[in-house]
């Protein structure tokens, strides 16, 4: 039930606590969706672009017209969530895009922003946001910039424990007492001593300072050699290459905004897929990731606006020259005209399972481990959704690579997965095979517990007992009833000790009350004149139910020790005195 605010009904006209929350929250959603797309702007254009300023005039606009009738603009800050009063009212979990996680990831948990923000102060904050998220991890902090820049109408919350980590690292904090009266009365005196020692240091200063600078003017050494000279050079034009694609990028983007005639907008996109080719070509694999990120972000910007616009850019998209192949992989590897090997795993990852092949050519043929443990984690987020294609990649005789790719399997968690996984099995290598196995029981899926079972008949036992151990039962499952036929069948008992003893752990671990009658019967039938064969059997069995820790399985154990045969009634009687050991010591711990 609603609490009211106020049971007068004139004073409120029957507003309740709800909705009010659920009004703020509304004009909140509407400003930080202002603010989303305000961003997205920023990060497409410049700054003074005609487009950015007219999305902050209306970004201004709302949080004024919201500012007039609240004082102050309170916004929770939680991982990938903005809150009011604690009830979240905008979520984005993909990192790149999300606005809350920009602030959270450096500590900051509230957010104000107070009535009297100027325009200035706003696009200030929001170049802040843009210079955060366009540095990399290890060097952006939003804490810092907001302390540095100290608004008047915008503050922010984060734990004082987390601010001492990053402001202020290492400074002593003095005690001291000033006293007003006594602040500007008095005199400093030096003693003769004092004045003489200034005064020699103050010689040894000028003279030292003079030896540096009649060196610095007259000697040629500090000269550029040819060496410097052409560091030097190779920087600048470093730097003006940089530029020069910074301006292409921008004046591309300005253009295909402003474009209205579809065959010149065509045109551009094709200038810019082959832009991005060339820049493949060479290696530099930070601006081709650049431009597909910005021609992303204007296609996303079109879909809402203008979906004629948003069908001509996704032509981008579909370009062979943004591609890269296997064959170009090769050279460029061969050549060394990789610039960074971070941006070119980056961009290979933008082309899902058509990357799969190069990242397993560069897995064979890069040797740093550094190297290859991204490639792991570039193959683990395209192959996640493209098992078939990841699969193809395995080899018996490439088992690295392969044990990996079951590791990616098994961790995906996804059903679908088992089926894949089941393709290993028909591997020679040893190490491969195991994996497989347990990759496969890990699931504790009842399809798992069907291949599973289909490696008991295996001619190698090895395989046939991991199999047996990685079989995960419940009553219900078909499998449970196969592994009951098998173990009253009379050959059982021939099998070896380790098949039989993960057999009827395998069954003793389904915990039903089926399973422990079928052990308890199998020690029953021990006879004072039974074979060793069967006896074996009947110890595993006991074991077995001892493993399970249950009471009901100790109860079993317990009235086994009155057994005809000689053997069980010991091990029955040994397991209830280490019991009753166990709980004695437990008592007096107590």
């Amino acid at each position: 039930m609603d609490k009211k605010i106020n049971d007068n009904p004139r004073g409120h006209s029957g507003k309740t606590i709800q909705g009010i929350k659920k009004k703020h929250i509304d004009e909140l959603n509407n400003i930080i969706n202002q603010l989303d797309k305000t961003f997205s702007q920023m990060k497409i254009f410049s700054s003074d672009h005609e487009n950015v300023e007219s999305f902050i005039d209306l970004l201004y606009d709302r949080i004024s017209k919201y500012l007039q009738d609240n004082w102050k603009i309170e916004i929770g800050i939680e991982e990938f969530s903005f809150t009011f009063k604690g009830i979240p009212f905008y979520t984005e979990k993909q990192l790149s895009k999300s606005l809350p996680f920009l602030f959270y990831k450096d500590g900051v948990k509230m957010l104000f922003i107070y009535k009297g923000l100027s325009r200035d102060e706003l696009k200030q904050f929001l170049e802040i946001m843009k210079r955060t998220i366009s540095l990399p991890p290890e060097e952006s902090d939003i804490v810092i910039s907001l302390w540095e820049k100290d608004f008047a109408n915008i503050r922010y919350f984060a734990p004082d424990d987390y601010l001492e980590t990053k402001i202020g690292i290492g400074m002593e904090i003095l005690e001291y007492e000033v006293d007003k009266n006594k602040l500007f009365t008095g005199k400093i005196s030096l003693k003769p001593e004092d004045k003489s020692a200034l005064k020699r240091k103050e010689q040894i200063i000028n003279k030292d300072l003079k030896k540096k600078f009649e060196k610095f003017m007259g000697a040629e050494k500090y000269l550029l050699s040819k060496r410097e000279k052409r560091s030097l050079t190779d920087m600048i034009q470093d730097h003006r290459k940089e530029s020069e694609e910074k301006q292409f990028k921008t004046l591309l983007l300005d253009i295909l905004y402003l474009e209205k005639r579809n065959e010149k907008i065509q045109s551009l996109i094709n200038q810019s897929a082959q832009y991005v080719g060339q820049q493949i070509n060479k290696g530099n694999f930070q601006i081709a990731f650049s431009i597909y990120m910005d021609v992303l972000e204007l296609k996303n910007y079109f879909s809402e606006i203008d979906p004629s616009k948003e069908k001509l850019v996704q032509n981008f998209f579909n370009s062979p020259e943004i591609k890269i192949t296997l064959s170009q992989a090769e050279e460029l590897l061969e050549k060394k005209s990789i610039e960074e090997f971070d941006p070119f795993l980056k961009y290979l990852s933008l082309m899902g399972s058509k990357s799969i092949p190069i990242l397993s050519y560069l897995y064979d043929h890069i040797e740093k481990s550094e190297q290859t443990n991204k490639i792991i984690e570039a193959l683990r987020k395209v192959g996640k959704e493209n098992f078939s294609e990841l699969v193809s990649i395995a080899r018996d005789e490439r088992p690295g690579l392969t044990l990996k790719i079951i590791s990616i399997l098994g961790d995906s968690k996804e059903k679908i997965a088992i089926n894949h996984l089941a393709s290993f099995l028909s591997f020679k290598n040893k190490k491969v095979l195991h994996a497989a196995i347990k990759a496969i029981g890990d699931f504790k899926d009842p399809n798992a517990n069907k291949i599973l079972f289909s490696l008991l008949s295996n001619p190698d036992p090895e395989i046939r007992i991991l199999a047996t151990q990685n079989i995960h039962l419940t009553e219900n499952d078909p499998v449970f009833d196969k592994i009951l036929h098998i173990i009253k069948e009379k050959k059982f008992k021939k099998e070896s000790k380790t098949q039989k003893q993960a057999l009827l752990w395998t069954l003793a671990r389904s915990y039903s009350k089926k399973a422990f009658r079928v052990l308890e019967n199998i020690i029953k039938k021990i006879g004072f004149f039974s074979g060793p064969s069967k006896v074996e059997t009947g110890i595993c069995a006991v074991n077995a139910l001892k493993k399970t820790g249950e009471p009901s399985a100790y109860h079993i154990i317990k009235n086994m020790t009155q057994s005809r045969n000689r053997k069980i009634k010991k091990k029955c009687r040994e397991i209830e005195k280490e019991f009753f050991q166990q709980i004695k010591h437990g008592n007096s711990h107590e």
